[in-house]
């Protein structure tokens, strides 16, 4: 990684859902995500009123809606990572600074 600012990425596609029952229905419609580097949440910046972080924005992220809703997000990330990695044969190991980045 370099030392550069980590960057909120805007990204369009397409929403399709289909439901099967009672009645057979579907849709389709475009739309919008981030991709929100959550190992540099802490970093990204303040100066755009449109994203915020922990804060009213009209695109905010507020930790407390993911996860557990009370332990840091990150930290609650890696607490995951640790449980995988000790309970199961995966080839995945826990590196306190790889990037996670929710889509």
């Amino acid at each position: 990684m370099t030392g550069a600012a980590p960057a909120l990425e805007l990204a369009f596609g397409e929403i399709r859902h289909t439901r099967l029952r009672p009645v057979r229905h579907a849709l389709r419609h475009r739309g919008f995500y981030c991709r929100i580097p959550v190992h540099a949440l802490a970093d990204l910046p303040r100066a755009t009123r449109l994203f915020g972080v922990n804060r009213f924005a009209p695109l905010a992220f507020h930790e407390s809606d993911h996860g557990d809703g009370r332990t840091p997000l990150l930290r609650w990330i890696r607490s995951l990572t640790v449980k995988v990695t000790s309970t199961s044969n995966s080839s995945f190991t826990d590196e306190s600074d790889a990037p996670f980045t929710i889509y």
